[in-house]
């Protein structure tokens, strides 16, 4: 997100100016060794795991992220009761990312799993 200094201020030891652009990184946020114990892995059990930037916060949060949560409780627990050692399929390359400003995505997410026979 894209927004004007509204006056001279100090962040993370670089000196901004009432009237520069800055851009935020919400995803860098989230990334955050200050703020997170190794703040590259997954951890669905960490501590602060609420503290995360991912559907913004106050007047600023996601519409969608009740819905965006509740699907991801259906989903979760099929996805993982059908689709047994399911994990990153490294042997068709490197995962490629989307060129872009503000987030950071996959081109594709290829993955490898055993299908779970149903009774």
């Amino acid at each position: 997100m894209w927004r004007v200094v509204t006056g001279d201020d100090e962040l993370g030891g670089v000196k901004v100016k009432a009237g520069d652009l800055i851009l935020l990184r919400y995803g860098s946020g989230n990334r955050d060794e200050d703020q997170f114990t190794q703040p590259d892995n997954f951890d669905i059990h960490r501590e602060n795991a609420k503290e995360h930037l991912a559907f913004g916060a106050g007047i600023h949060t996601c519409l969608g992220s009740q819905l965006a949560r509740k699907e991801m409780i259906i989903a979760f627990p099929i996805i993982i009761d059908r689709l047994q050692n399911l994990a990153l399929d490294k042997s068709k390359g490197d995962l490629v990312y989307i060129p872009s400003v503000l987030l950071r995505g996959v081109m594709n997410l290829n993955v490898s799993y055993t299908k779970r026979p149903r009774p």
